[in-house]
């Protein structure tokens, strides 16, 4: 007996409330991954395809401010360490410097 095991691509929603008190309104939506007191924010992780109606929906509720997507998975999760190395495009080793 094979068992098949179908990974979801999941995407971060950045939702901006007016008040965090229905904060737990959102975990209907998806998972709630952090809140943020200070700024007033809520990251949300949801499957990517269904991202954009859920977007939709939670811009339309009364105590969001907006609503955007979350570019995290953009981000290349080794620029840190080719930084370090000197090899990432653009980056500046110091080594030319002409004082």
């Amino acid at each position: 007996m094979k068992v098949i095991v179908e990974i979801n691509q999941r995407q971060e929603i950045v939702v901006w409330v007016h008040s965090l008190r229905q904060v737990r309104q959102l975990r209907r939506y998806g998972s709630v991954l952090y809140t943020s007191r200070q700024m007033k924010y809520v990251l949300l992780y949801v499957n990517a395809a269904d991202a954009p109606d859920l977007m939709d929906k939670i811009s339309k509720l009364r105590f969001v401010r907006s609503v955007e997507l979350s570019h995290r998975n953009e981000l290349d999760p080794n620029a840190g360490k080719a930084i370090e190395r000197g090899t990432l495009a653009g980056a500046h080793t110091g080594a030319d410097d002409d004082d």
